[in-house]
């Protein structure tokens, strides 16, 4: 792949609670509604792009986060700012599908909504990064019949406001079987601040033509009185219990309800305070997890019965990983999560 150099003056300004890399180079994938400002850039090679003239600007979301079976994945949503039609609108409204593993982050390119085209290793375009880079790192996967993906990331060091930063470039070469042209794709991606590029490539090689969003600069929001913080409701886990010995632990169990399922509770208690704004205490949740993810047999119990309705209504959406015996056979998993409520 040649020089970043072209992106590798791109600053990022105004974004608010950026995570850090070291903690979780995705974070911020993951978060609904989060938002960047791309403009539309083509040329022969990464170290060549120009921007298209009169073209709009996009903007990109995080429409949805959802488990799907056994993983995460995220939509990421790009639509142009302004109208605009014919082959322009096509490069200036995509959707991004990602997987979220142990490894780092997937971007899946078929079956979005299937379980099982999810979790196939050959199923992944060029946003696909390591939760730890070392310079290098490349996924190679191939299934029979010639299907194979090979994806090649290193990182350049570029400035992300005003200090330097590793930047992680990527380049996939898909080939679906043993005849037709590979199809190839690019994307670079900022640790802890977010997506910078993704490219797709046409032309016969020597000759390719390279059509990009590349990340430009939010323009910072000036207020000239500062909001004021709006008191929330406490809702938090105060204690977990794990019924039955698994590869599923109740720490793990309480972190996935704490990242991921705790607004939906926070919601409901939201609701019960508008009617009682005094209401307090404690919401027990016992539930299984069976075999395949899902939860069985869930329940909430509390004082308030529309509370523990509205909880239970929550909890049929919820997923976990699969629990699994000391044979890694899987298997059914009770649980117990105290959630502690509060009013602001």
């Amino acid at each position: 792949m040649q020089s970043m150099r072209s992106i590798a003056t791109v600053t990022v300004l105004g974004l608010v609670g950026v995570a850090r890399a070291e903690d979780d180079p995705f974070a911020m994938l993951r978060e609904r509604e989060r938002e960047w400002s791309f403009e539309l850039a083509t040329g022969p090679s990464l170290g060549a792009l120009a921007p298209v003239k009169g073209a709009p600007h996009a903007r990109c979301r995080v429409a949805d986060t959802t488990p799907v079976g056994a993983v995460d994945r995220s939509v990421i949503e790009c639509a142009p700012i302004g109208a605009v039609t014919g082959q322009v609108a096509g490069l200036l409204s995509q959707r991004l599908y990602l997987v979220f593993e142990p490894e780092g982050v997937r971007e899946v390119v078929f079956g979005a909504d299937d379980p099982a085209q999810l979790a196939e290793r050959t199923n992944a375009g060029a946003f696909t990064f390591p939760r730890a880079l070392a310079r290098r790192w490349r996924y190679d996967a191939e299934r029979p019949g010639g299907a194979r993906v090979a994806v090649s990331v290193h990182d350049e060091m570029t400035a992300v406001r005003g200090a330097k930063t590793a930047l992680w470039v990527a380049e996939s070469t898909t080939q679906t079987g043993t005849a037709g042209e590979p199809v190839i794709a690019a994307a670079a991606f900022a640790p802890g601040v977010g997506p910078m590029l993704r490219c797709t490539v046409a032309g016969p090689k020597g000759k390719s033509v390279y059509s990009c969003l590349r990340r430009i600069d939010d323009p910072p929001v000036v207020a000239l009185t500062p909001p004021k913080p709006r008191p929330v409701a406490t809702v938090k886990v105060a204690s977990k219990r794990a019924h039955d010995k698994s590869s599923l632990s109740a720490a793990a169990v309480a972190a996935k309800v704490t990242s991921s399922y705790l607004p939906g509770i926070r919601r409901c208690y939201e609701e019960l305070l508008r009617e009682k704004p005094a209401a307090r205490g404690s919401l027990v949740l016992d539930f299984t997890v069976n075999a395949v993810g899902t939860l069985t047999e869930p329940t909430a119990r509390t004082a308030e019965e529309a509370l523990a309705g509205c909880a239970r209504s929550a909890m049929t959406k919820w997923r976990f990983p699969i629990p699994q015996s000391e044979y890694s056979e899987p298997r059914n998993a009770r649980f117990t999560i105290d959630v502690r409520l509060a009013p602001p």
